[in-house]
């Protein structure tokens, strides 16, 4: 007894639907799919013109592909379809594949809609398997020839036109949308992210322009514009530090962060004229408040970020981070004179906690009659100077950091406990560079699962 044919299949992006139908887009502001027209008269061939997704054809594009269906789809449908053969002459390949349940038009009528030439062979289901697999390859070395190797891995070259960040395969969509970010945002992340680190999914909250004073007040919620952000590494929310004035004026953003090492649990729940995206940790709750307009994407994001899950990771290896001391820059005191004090401090850091990691100074000035600093070690985080204070890392439940003009400022949220630490807003790099830090030792914390690196 012969064995049955295993079954072919590709996944297909149409680009040109060539029957009446009708004509889909997902609107995000409203939820779910909408109808904006339909396509009448024309003869229908019983094929559309699609292509390849994530193949090359050795020239940089897409292999084309004709996708029989019982009625013509629409421009942006993905389609699992059978693979059944293709054209092949001197002008390139074009496949031909099917939907479960739809018939193959004849020889005549392909060569027609595919505008193939009289000299084109036809080549059966294993031949064009074999070509299909080979233009993937394809794909892939081109992409990993693209691949980042230096600056930052999250943010695309100045110029990248938009055809090549939708098709080289090298940054994501929220990667892509960065420029369409307000500049303060951009700081933000240049500050708070790794080289390496990358940008999975995004959603901007507009500021709401129409709400007064009071409505914030006796409404309770905050209508500052704002960026949550997953990537591979962290949940991050940036906020406005101030609404903007009349003129417009940058204030920088307040950032709050979560590892997603650290996350035991992600929902959304449903208020009164808004949603709010729930992160748990071991620590408690982390709530992020969102337009109902957006429901779409905060269920995106919630399906995203449920993907790290300790339950849904337990057979695979966790990511161990590097923990590289950050060097002390003794201008940065310097500038305030006080080079011999901070010398003090960071000496005094290091009795009280041995190893010292990172190391930012916050000089005397008007408003602080005595000089501090925020130490980092291995397992603890402190500040040192008039009021001692530490927390060990396994304590910690939430880290903010606020990077604007007007003001720099960490805040280290542990077991009834709170660390405040305030310098000058010109120094905010220094403290950026410490919270990243401490943030991949927070996320190098206790977890179940085997380890990697």
């Amino acid at each position: 007894m012969s064995l049955p044919r295993p079954q072919r299949t590709v996944l297909l992006e149409v680009e040109e639907a060539l029957g009446p139908g009708l004509d889909y887009d997902r609107d995000l502001e409203r939820g779910g799919i909408v109808l904006r027209g339909a396509r009448a008269g024309g003869l229908w061939l019983g094929a559309d013109r699609a292509f390849l997704l994530e193949s090359d054809d050795g020239h940089g594009r897409a292999v084309p592909v004709l996708v029989a269906l019982p009625g013509s789809s629409f421009v942006g449908a993905r389609i699992d379809a059978e693979l059944v053969g293709g054209f092949l002459d001197a002008s390139g390949l074009v496949l031909t594949a099917r939907l479960s349940g739809a018939t193959l038009p004849v020889d005549a009528v392909l060569r027609a809609i595919g505008r193939l030439s009289p000299d084109a062979e036809w080549i059966d289901g294993r031949h064009a398997w074999e070509r299909a697999a080979a233009a993937k390859r394809a794909f892939r070395e081109r992409r990993s020839r693209g691949r980042i190797t230096g600056g930052l891995a999250w943010r695309p070259p100045v110029g990248m036109s938009a055809e090549a960040l939708r098709t080289g395969g090298v940054y994501s969509k929220a990667e892509g949308s960065l420029d369409r970010l307000p500049p303060r945002f951009l700081r933000g992340l240049e500050g708070m992210l790794d080289p390496d680190e990358r940008l999975h999914y995004s959603i901007v909250r507009p500021w709401r322009s129409d709400a007064g004073l009071l409505t914030r007040v006796r409404g309770g919620r905050d209508h500052r514009s704002g960026l949550l952000l997953l990537t591979d590494r962290e949940i991050l929310w940036l906020v406005d530090h101030s609404n903007p004035d009349s003129y417009l004026s940058d204030w920088g953003v307040d950032v709050d962060m979560v590892p997603v090492e650290q996350l035991t649990g992600v929902r959304v729940e449903d208020e009164r004229e808004a949603l709010r995206l729930v992160l748990q940790t071991a620590g408690g709750r982390h709530g992020v408040a969102l337009p109902v307009e957006l429901e779409a994407e905060v269920r995106v994001f919630e399906s995203l970020s449920a993907r790290f899950l300790p339950e849904r990771n337990r057979d695979r290896l966790r990511r161990v981070y590097t923990t590289e001391a950050v060097e002390f820059v003794e201008e940065t005191a310097e500038r305030f004179h006080q080079l011999e004090e901070a010398r003090t401090l960071r000496e005094a850091a290091r009795h009280e906690a041995g190893e010292i990691l990172a190391f930012v100074y916050s000089p005397r000035r008007e408003g602080q009659r005595q000089s501090a600093g925020l130490w980092l070690s291995p397992r603890e985080v402190g500040v040192v100077g008039p009021r001692p204070e530490r927390l060990s890392l396994s304590e910690l439940r939430s880290v903010g950091v606020v990077l604007s003009p007007l003001v720099a400022r960490v805040t280290l949220r542990g077991s009834g406990r709170t660390i405040i630490f305030t310098y000058p807003a010109p120094l905010a790099v220094r403290g950026a560079a410490l919270v990243r830090l401490l943030r991949r030792l927070w996320a190098n914390g206790p977890a179940t699962g085997p380890r990697g690196t």
